[in-house]
């Protein structure tokens, strides 16, 4: 601004210089001179005029530059001010914005870590139940298996229960059935030959105990052959050795020769007292066998006896 006002000055300096010399090379009158001078006076208070309003215009122009820079030293200011400011908050942000990251981050893995500690709390509680569930399961299948391994031998002991039964009730259908032949054949008049039967009902039934038992019977109570019908029980027991009946039926017809034989009497009253203790040790609880024991101590007796006599003697 300064620069334009010394060449504003100089301009007019010039312009004043080079007015006079002009009037004074082609004037030479005084009053031409004078009106010059008068002329420039003008021009001069022009000037002045013209100074003047250039210098308030000036003035402006440097009150308005100087507000202007004090408004353009203000904004920058105030940019300058708003950029630290920015600076600062966005420091401050950024502080703000690291701490609640590091607490979110802290919170998310508390999260992620407090879930991943429900879940293995829960896979472990699934993981019992499901363990707890198999057990109850290979218990459950277990007692199954042992109930159904118990009823299967229920079962199957019913089974042989039932043929056990089956067999006893078809034997004693076929006792029956025998004992109303060999009624048939002691009785019936019409049976000339009985042995000749009894050898047929043999034939028939050759596994069969009491028929051979019967033919044993027939020889000790109808024929009174002892030692014959002794033969018979003893085939008889072949058959089946825990009929205690037989035995019996062996020791009386031992004690019958034993009455009957003198020579051979001890002997016989031996086997007939060895056949009943067989007998009772098959089956004590028999109501027959009350016979059976009377008739031990009836022989334990003649056999006492028979001791003493051969003293005597």
């Amino acid at each position: 601004i300064k620069l334009k006002k010394l060449i504003m000055l100089f301009f007019l300096v010039s312009f004043m210089c080079f007015g006079e010399e002009k009037v004074e090379t082609q004037k030479s009158y005084e009053v031409v001179q004078r009106e010059e001078i008068d002329f420039l006076k003008t021009q001069l208070m022009k000037s002045n005029n013209k100074i003047d309003d250039l210098s308030k215009k000036i003035d402006k122009l440097e009150y308005k530059e100087e507000n202007n820079f004090t408004s353009t030293y203000s904004v920058d200011q105030i940019y300058q001010n708003s950029m630290q400011y920015y600076d600062r908050t966005i420091y401050h942000v950024k502080w703000i914005a690291g701490i609640a990251g590091a607490i979110i981050s802290l919170l998310l893995a508390g999260l992620l870590g407090s879930t991943w500690h429900i879940k293995n709390k829960n896979d472990e509680q699934l993981k019992k139940e499901k363990e707890n569930i198999t057990k109850e399961l290979d218990k459950r299948m277990e007692r199954m298996l042992t109930e159904n391994k118990e009823l299967k031998e229920k079962i199957a002991e019913q089974e042989e229960d039932v043929k056990r039964k089956t067999l006893e009730l078809d034997k004693k259908i076929e006792e029956s059935e025998i004992n109303i032949e060999v009624v048939q054949i002691l009785t019936d008049s019409r049976v000339v030959d009985r042995e000749r039967a009894f050898e047929n009902l043999i034939e028939r039934y050759p596994n069969l105990s009491s028929v051979y038992m019967h033919y044993g019977n027939y020889f000790y109570r109808d024929r009174r052959e002892y030692d014959e019908a002794i033969k018979w029980y003893k085939k008889a027991l072949k058959i089946d050795t825990t009929n205690s009946e037989i035995y019996s039926w062996i020791g009386i017809s031992n004690e019958k020769l034993g009455d009957r034989n003198i020579n051979n009497r001890k002997e016989n009253y031996e086997k007939a007292l060895e056949n009943y203790k067989k007998a009772i040790k098959i089956n004590p609880n028999a109501e027959e066998f009350k016979i059976v024991k009377e008739r031990i101590g009836e022989i334990e007796e003649k056999l006492k006896e028979l001791e003493e006599n051969k003293k005597k003697s």
